[in-house]
């Protein structure tokens, strides 16, 4: 997998000592997510039509030579030959990674999704103070605001 795969993979921790930081930052790695998964699922579907178009152009190829030879084939034969052609099964092998790839993006894409529900659980349990901290003061939210707006600088 990719860096950004790696990075955004990790991020999905929440560090509930700092969820402003994470509720500031969550639509912004939400959207690379998103991103990532629709590269992922453009590049699977392009896979898969790479397959079928070299398919179908064997088929006929194979079909084509079996009547200048003569020969009469089935199409269970004429299918176990494009099945079997090196070529397809290169093209099909990068088909199967693409989907797996498509696929890991799919459960990042949810387990991040699922982090957005448990940061807004959070917050409630914070407003209810759950966790026994004290109480969240108007002053620290601004303070936490240009925390992150000066991290969002440098």
């Amino acid at each position: 997998m990719t860096a950004e795969f790696a990075e955004l993979e990790e991020r999905i921790a929440i560090d509930r000592d700092a969820l402003d930081e994470e509720i500031v930052s969550f639509t912004s790695f939400f959207f690379h997510v998103g991103q990532g998964y629709a590269q992922a699922v453009a590049m699977r579907d392009a896979a898969k039509e790479d397959v079928s178009v070299y398919e179908a152009n064997l088929s006929r190829e194979v079909r084509a030579a079996a009547v200048n030879s003569g020969d009469k084939l089935t199409e269970a034969a004429i299918t176990a030959r494009v099945t079997a052609d090196d070529g397809r099964v290169e093209l099909y092998e990068r088909y199967i990674q693409a989907k797996l790839t498509a696929e890991r993006w799919n459960v990042l894409r949810d387990s991040w999704q699922q982090k957005g529900h448990m940061l807004r659980e959070l917050v409630e349990l914070h407003k209810i103070n759950y966790f026994g901290d004290r109480p969240v003061m108007a002053t620290d939210r601004y303070e936490a605001g240009d925390r992150i707006r000066t991290r969002a600088t440098t």
